[in-house]
C-alpha cells in the first residue's frame, strides 16, 4: 500500500462496491497512468526493495511456524494410569459437571453414566484424559496468536490422542 500512497495517492474515481454494498467504495485507477508509473526507474527500485522485505518477512514467518511445530513435536507427554472403571467414572463425572449448564439452559442434556453407549464413553474418556490429565490446554494457551497455531494444535492433539490410545488399548 505504501507504493500506491507514494506514486498514486489519489484514485481517479470511487464507486459503490457491487459485492459488498456496506463496505468501503472501490477505488479505481487509470490503467494508462498505472502503466506509466510502473515503467519509472524509481518505482522499479522501490518495488524491488518491497519485494525483498516481503521475502524476508515470509522467511521469518516460515521459521516461526517451523519452530512452533518442532516445539509441539518435542513436548513430553505423560498420560496417567487408571483402571478402566475409575477412568470411566472420572470421565462421566467431569462430562456431567462440565455440561450441567446445558440441562439448566436447554433441559435436554444427556447425562453420562458408566452404562452409556461404548463409543460415547470412549470419546469422553479420551477428552477427559487430554484436557484434564495432560498439559494440552496450557500448551494451547502458549500457542495463542503465534504463527502456525492451527498446525501446532493439530500436532499436539494427535500426539496426545495417540499416547492415550497406546496406554489404553480399549480406547482405540
Amino acid at each position: 500500500m505504501s507504493l500506491v500512497n507514494k506514486y498514486y495517492p489519489q484514485c481517479d474515481e470511487k464507486r459503490v462496491n457491487p459485492f459488498y454494498r456496506h463496505s468501503y467504495p472501490m477505488q479505481l485507477y487509470d490503467v494508462n497512468k498505472v502503466a506509466h508509473i510502473e515503467s519509472l526507474g524509481a518505482f522499479k527500485a522501490d518495488l524491488k526493495i518491497t519485494n525483498k522485505r516481503k521475502l524476508a518477512a515470509s522467511d521469518r514467518a516460515k521459521r516461526k511456524h517451523d519452530e512452533l511445530i518442532m516445539y509441539a513435536n518435542g513436548m513430553q507427554i505423560n498420560i496417567p494410569s487408571y483402571e478402566k472403571d475409575k477412568l470411566v467414572k472420572l470421565a462421566c463425572d467431569h462430562y456431567n459437571w462440565w455440561n450441567d449448564w446445558k440441562e439448566w439452559e436447554y433441559g435436554d442434556f444427556r447425562r453420562a453414566t458408566p452404562s452409556s453407549e461404548e463409543s460415547f464413553l470412549k470419546r469422553i474418556c479420551i477428552n477427559y484424559l487430554r484436557h484434564q490429565c495432560t498439559c494440552y490446554d496450557d500448551e494451547l494457551g502458549k500457542f495463542y496468536r503465534k504463527i502456525g497455531v492451527q498446525d501446532a494444535h493439530d500436532v499436539l492433539q494427535t500426539r496426545i490422542n495417540e499416547a492415550i490410545k497406546q496406554k489404553y488399548e480399549w480406547l482405540r
